[in-house]
């Protein structure tokens, strides 16, 4: 095998490796999706803009997903479809990821009521790190719903060692180009 062939396919292999490292991970975030620079959670068949913010951090920006630190967070739930606003509205947020476990606290809960204006407001203090579950009902028996679970003040391990990882691998890569120049010789087998 020739030298620039070597090089190209460990350049591809590199390019591959940091293509997977570059992808933001894949969550289950249950009835919330980013759509055309929105946060839009599914409740049945109708729709609700989600917006969180976290004044005190010094970055004033809105996330959509997972909260990014624990502390005092403002939660927003617009209703996109006007007929939300002729239907009560039910809002519960559970600490851990399963709301039907015995043990699982309701740590807010805005009880089911009509909001003509089709925007609720929740102010929280998240005082622990974790996993949290985020429940809306709709209707006037609750019928339509939505799950989405999401974090609080938890970073992705991919996210911390990114570049860590990237250098790991083209050194891999480098060394196991390395050996094998060594091992044959670094010439191409007549």
């Amino acid at each position: 095998m020739r030298l620039s062939n070597i090089i190209r396919s460990t350049l591809t292999l590199a390019a591959l490796l940091g293509s997977i490292v570059f992808t933001a991970p894949v969550l289950a975030h249950g009835g919330l999706s980013f759509d055309k620079d929105m946060c839009k959670l599914t409740v049945g068949p109708y729709f609700m803009h989600f917006t969180g913010y976290q004044p005190q951090l010094s970055e004033a920006t809105e996330f959509c997903e997972d909260i990014p630190a624990t502390g005092q967070t403002i939660i927003v739930l617009d209703a996109i479809d006007t007929t939300m606003r002729e239907m009560p509205i039910e809002f519960r947020v559970v600490k851990g990821m399963d709301e039907n476990a015995p043990d699982a606290k309701t740590i807010i809960h805005l009880p089911s009521k009509l909001y003509p204006t089709g925007s609720l407001s929740i102010e929280y203090d998240f005082l622990e790190a974790g996993q949290y579950v985020g429940l809306v009902l709709a209707g006037d028996k609750g019928q339509y719903t939505s799950r989405f679970p999401f974090s609080v003040g938890a970073t992705s391990p991919l996210k911390t060692y990114k570049w860590h990882l990237i250098v790991a691998l083209l050194l891999l890569g480098g060394l196991g180009a390395y050996f094998y120049l060594r091992g044959s010789g670094g010439s191409e087998a007549k």
